[in-house]
């Protein structure tokens, strides 16, 4: 069985961010409805940061878009612009993270603001990554590259089937919480 390539492996963790955002913004809705979150923030925050900062973000900025930026044909301003969409939502997760104790009501606002900030900025990424930047990739990526991209992965990621199961665990979690409440 043929192992994915690079894009193709991106696109997967885009599939599960997208699916996360979701339920994501369902979770930020009932925080600000007063009611109690389920699963705990600390989970969903961990989530983030292990998931999608640390080995899908990882991935892109330090695997693809270096790979990408040797090559004249690369945009430096999409890749720059692309870092950019990273911190910037790097930003509203430690906004939720300030705020992790959500007994006020102004804390559970800002917790809810940078939550859907999150979420809104994170579509706009993923759906401008599959519009432009992984088709550009795809183009720019040689055959001979795909092993030492796929290696560089590995070393970020050694663990990817386990980090994806773990994310459609939370995304289970999620649904049921969200069932259960819709439910009462």
């Amino acid at each position: 069985m043929k192992r994915p390539g690079t894009i193709e492996r991106l696109t997967v963790d885009h599939e599960l961010i997208a699916a996360f955002l979701d339920h994501f913004i369902a979770y930020c809705r009932r925080i600000d409805r007063g009611e109690q979150p389920s699963p705990a923030p600390e989970l969903v925050l961990e989530f983030i940061e292990s998931f999608i900062e640390r080995f899908h973000h990882a991935r892109e900025e330090q695997i693809l878009f270096e790979h990408l930026l040797r090559s004249s044909k690369f945009d430096r301003v999409m890749a720059r612009r692309l870092v950019h969409d990273h911190h910037d939502a790097r930003h509203h997760v430690d906004g939720m993270r300030q705020v992790l104790d959500m007994r006020t009501p102004d804390r559970r606002t800002a917790w809810v603001w940078n939550g859907l900030g999150y979420a809104q900025l994170t579509r706009e990424h993923i759906a401008r990554e599959a519009r432009e930047t992984y088709p550009a990739a795809a183009s720019l990526i040689h055959p001979q590259d795909e092993a030492l991209l796929a290696e560089r992965f590995d070393r970020i990621s050694p663990n990817e089937a386990e980090f994806w199961a773990a994310a459609r665990e939370l995304i289970v979690q999620m649904d049921q919480t969200l069932e259960r409440a819709a439910g009462a």
